[in-house]
């Protein structure tokens, strides 16, 4: 529970004159007071985030680089003998993509790079190396 929404339980409970149980377990929770006042909360949080310049729509690089792997991984699952191989293989380079995009959390790529960027890199950076064996050229 957000500590806005326990603020505004206890401001309820106080103007309503009933204990915070009551409001959390019967229909006081439903009551229109509680509703406008949690809207105006939510409103001016915004407004703070708005002025401070807080971008909460992050680019995150997840999405590409399960694009990029899945287009990398289709031609190279002729190169195995059978799928228990090439599903292991392609578990273990996933883990790895992952592992990597959220370490790049820790710094600030996420301000300056877009998430297809990062994805990118990291996916180039991977497919330089050899996992297993084999090497994976990335076309694109």
């Amino acid at each position: 529970m957000r500590l806005s929404s326990v603020l505004l339980i206890r401001y309820l409970g106080k103007s309503l004159r009933v204990s915070t149980i009551t409001i959390c377990t019967s229909q006081y929770y439903f009551h229109r007071e509680y509703w406008k006042i949690r809207d105006s909360i939510l409103e001016s949080e915004l407004l703070v985030l708005r002025i401070l310049n807080f971008d909460l729509d992050v680019d995150m690089p997840h999405f590409y680089i399960m694009r990029y792997l899945r287009d990398t991984l289709l031609p190279v699952k002729k190169k195995f003998n059978n799928t228990y191989d090439f599903e292991r293989f392609a578990h273990s380079l996933i883990e790895y993509c992952m592992r990597i995009a959220n370490d790049s959390f820790l710094d600030r790529f996420y301000t300056k790079y877009s998430g297809r960027e990062i994805a990118f890199c990291e996916d180039f950076q991977v497919s330089s190396k050899s996992i297993e064996g084999i090497s994976i050229c990335l076309i694109v």
